[in-house]
């Protein structure tokens, strides 16, 4: 904690924290840095350029053990306050290292809440068991009980005694509800199965998800009177978008978290690792996004960035295994270059150039040095690009013919 303090009131920390409007909120609930660029594109000021790696990276440099991170509070405290002074001395991007201690427990939270099994091993993430525990069959109109459920349970343990353990300096965020309701629908129904209800069984779907709906909405109320805090922006990960077609989301996904963005008053993240660029004009539809995440599936950046909303802050995430752990520097230079190009060609406002993800490839320490090449190579090409010609709308440029 007194290293972090350290760090926290040093000069590069300033620098970095220069970058962002929004330095209170940008760490959700989880350790991952989710800002908003404090400048905009318009005085050719340089957008942030952020990059994280899986915990399973720091398996191998710290003997980090998930399955005890995730069940035992003090060895994760002591590591998660380890991950965060190694991310801000190995990786010398623009995230700034702050004083927030985010209780996670990984994807299955959301599900695990609903009643679905979870395990833990040694050097990955938590798995979520593969039975189906609702069906048609269930009864929804069941009320859960906050108080008695295991895995809340869990996290009221983990908050009671890592908050014993810091000092007031530092803040700890009891677990939020992060997965998008398509999500945790395929994790408690089963995938195969609720695909497939989407044509068979249209009326369940929708039951499903209103009461998935309703317990998160009850969830998030409970848990801003359990710990004395404001309800805050809804975020929405929503990784298995791009597993349905844009009129199915229309149809049945994109209503409920409509229905999420006017309860909590906006949406802060939105949020898919898949390819969502044929879903981005429904998206479109949702009110108040704070942060769009234009996922490291998203393979043509271009054709993703020119049907966005330009006054919405962009994540641009690029895939580490393809573009920084296994290819040339020519090759970074240029598929950067095209991702710059094609936010100044569509007058993109605010974005943030960022990786995540990224596991190990090459080796911790091999990885971690290609992490830092990209990250001086991707400055150094926004330096280059300052003075590329912005195009006023309506009007096209023979020059302007980069692909991603």
């Amino acid at each position: 904690m007194d290293k972090i303090l350290k760090l926290y009131y040093s000069d590069e920390n300033k620098r970095r924290q220069s970058y962002w409007k929004n330095i209170k909120n940008s760490v959700r609930g989880e350790i991952q840095w989710h800002g908003i660029p404090k400048n905009s594109t318009k005085n050719d000021n340089l957008m942030p350029i952020t990059a994280d790696c899986l915990d399973t990276l720091w398996c191998n440099l710290f003997d980090l053990r998930l399955d005890r991170f995730f069940n035992e509070p003090e060895y994760y405290l002591k590591n998660i306050l380890k991950i965060k002074i190694e991310k801000f001395i190995k990786i010398p991007d623009d995230t700034p290292i702050d004083t927030k201690i985010p209780i996670w427990f990984g994807t299955p939270f959301e599900a695990s809440i609903l009643g679905q099994n979870v395990f833990y091993i040694s050097d990955e993430y938590p798995w979520l068991d593969r039975n189906v525990i609702y069906n048609k069959q269930s009864n929804f109109s069941k009320i859960l009980n906050f108080e008695n459920n295991p895995i809340i349970r869990k996290a009221r343990w983990f908050y009671k005694v890592i908050k014993r353990k810091v000092s007031s300096d530092f803040h700890v965020i009891f677990p939020k509800w992060f997965r998008g309701p398509q999500g945790v629908a395929l994790y408690i129904r089963g995938y195969e199965n609720f695909l497939t209800d989407f044509y068979l069984n249209k009326d369940f779907v929708h039951k499903l998800l209103q009461f998935i709906i309703k317990v998160q909405k009850k969830y998030i109320i409970w848990r801003a009177n359990d710990i004395g805090e404001d309800i805050d922006k809804v975020d929405l990960y929503n990784d298995d978008i791009p597993l349905i077609s844009p009129k199915i989301y229309e149809t049945f996904i994109l209503p409920y978290e409509q229905e999420l963005a006017n309860f909590t008053k906006g949406i802060y993240y939105w949020h898919s690792c898949g390819d969502i660029t044929n879903h981005i004009p429904k998206i479109m539809e949702l009110k108040k996004i704070d942060l769009l995440d234009i996922g490291v599936s998203v393979e043509d950046k271009e054709k993703a960035i020119k049907i966005v909303n330009p006054n919405i802050p962009l994540e641009i995430r690029v895939l580490a295994s393809k573009y920084i752990q296994n290819t040339s520097e020519i090759e970074i230079k240029d598929y950067m270059k095209n991702i710059i190009i094609s936010c100044k060609k569509f007058n993109i406002k605010k974005y943030v150039l960022r990786t995540s993800g990224m596991s190990v490839l090459n080796g911790p320490l091999e990885d971690l040095k290609r992490l830092r090449n990209w990250i001086k190579i991707t400055r150094d090409v926004q330096k280059e690009l300052i003075n590329y010609p912005v195009l006023k709308k309506g009007v096209r440029s023979q020059h302007l013919t980069y692909k991603c």
